[in-house]
């Protein structure tokens, strides 16, 4: 299953960068472990705001339909697209 990073905030695709913010800080707040809140809640909205806090990688987790996870396209993976590409300049 693939996480919705905007679920995981409780913001609209649409949230600007200060709706996100505030949305992270409450739930941080709400789910720290040390206030004896979930921890895998926790992470997930760390994770999240990791994310969509960040225009760049905001702009590519949307530009992978919104549900995938950002891949780094090293070792195999650049591999295969380098061989996809490889037959268009034959």
């Amino acid at each position: 299953m693939k996480q919705d990073y905007y679920a995981d905030l409780g913001v609209l695709k649409t949230a600007t960068e200060a709706e996100i913010k505030t949305a992270y800080r409450n739930l941080v707040r709400e789910h720290h472990p040390d206030r004896q809140g979930d921890p895998v809640k926790f992470r997930a909205v760390a994770e999240a705001y990791e994310v969509l806090g960040d225009p760049v990688k905001r702009q590519a987790y949307e530009t992978t339909n919104n549900n995938a996870r950002i891949v780094d396209l090293k070792g195999e993976s650049s591999a295969l697209v380098e061989e996809y590409f490889r037959q268009f300049t034959s």
